[in-house]
């Protein structure tokens, strides 16, 4: 079973959720389907979003007592190389005590 926790607000391609469940009490799940903006969304407002999701998910993932993160690329299509910069800064430099 799993509760959404965070989506973006526009682009449709970020979005966290927790993981219940015998053995998965501690999993949070980031899901990222593209390092891109779908639709009429600008790069800058895409980049600005995506940045904020990425914390604002790590954040509530920390605050819930996550201790694992599966980072979930499967559907990911490429995109702006900077999305994948700062996902990795956040996810291993500014919070390195995910299990990830």
């Amino acid at each position: 079973m799993m509760f959404s926790s965070v989506r973006d607000s526009g682009a449709n391609t970020t979005s966290g959720y927790f993981l219940n469940g015998t053995g998965y009490e501690n999993v949070a799940v980031l899901a990222i389907s593209g390092f891109a903006p779908q639709g009429n969304v600008g790069a800058v407002e895409y980049l600005t979003n995506f940045q904020s999701t990425v914390g604002s998910f790590l954040a509530q993932s920390k605050a819930a007592g996550k201790t694992r993160l599966v980072i979930d690329l499967q559907a990911n299509g490429g995109g702006f190389v900077v999305a994948g910069y700062e996902l990795f800064a956040q996810v291993r430099m500014l919070d390195p005590s995910f299990d990830v």
